[in-house]
């Protein structure tokens, strides 16, 4: 709606989406920022905005100079909290638990979860180091070239979750 890529686009997208975009069922689903840059989701106290990730609580103002606080890394300047969120969150110290700046106005930041891709991470027989899941599958595709995902996911595959284990043995018996 706004362009396809770039900073001046996806800007014009946030600014739709605070405004009205989360009024609308269409439009409902997360913000994807592909670069992931904290953004301004809620400019005040009490407004509510949907963060796929990390939303963070704090000052609207420098405690120094009382100038506006325009930018995620000049907010992390001073205390804040932070609340891991995949859904409306609002942008108070009670759904918070604390007021980080008693006596300020405040603001959110919603910092969005990066998009994992999928990476080759052992041949057969050695460890993969992974906090996930592990995918077990043929090491070439059809035209007998190295496969990638897509190819993993086409030929066939058995899955391990290591999130516990932080890595697991790229063998048969391990799946």
């Amino acid at each position: 709606m706004f362009g396809r890529n770039g900073a001046a686009s996806l800007m014009q997208a946030k600014e739709h989406w605070k405004a009205s975009g989360y009024k609308n069922p269409v439009y409902a689903a997360s913000i994807v920022d592909k670069d992931n840059e904290p953004f301004k989701c809620a400019s005040k106290a009490n407004e509510s905005c949907k963060c796929p990730g990390t939303m963070w609580f704090g000052s609207a103002v420098r405690p120094d100079t009382k100038n506006a606080i325009e930018t995620f890394d000049e907010m992390r300047e001073w205390k804040t909290v932070s609340q891991e969120t995949d859904d409306w969150q609002s942008c108070n110290a009670i759904d918070f638990g604390s007021d980080p700046m008693p006596g300020m106005d405040k603001q959110c930041f919603c910092e969005v979860k990066p998009a994992y891709e999928a990476s080759r991470c052992a041949d057969e027989g050695d460890e993969c180091a992974c906090n996930g899941h592990v995918y077990f599958s043929t090491k070439v595709n059809a035209d007998k070239e190295l496969a990638d995902f897509n190819d993993a996911l086409e030929s066939g595959f058995a899955i391990v979750d290591s999130a516990n284990s932080g890595s697991v043995s790229c063998t048969s018996e391990s799946f």
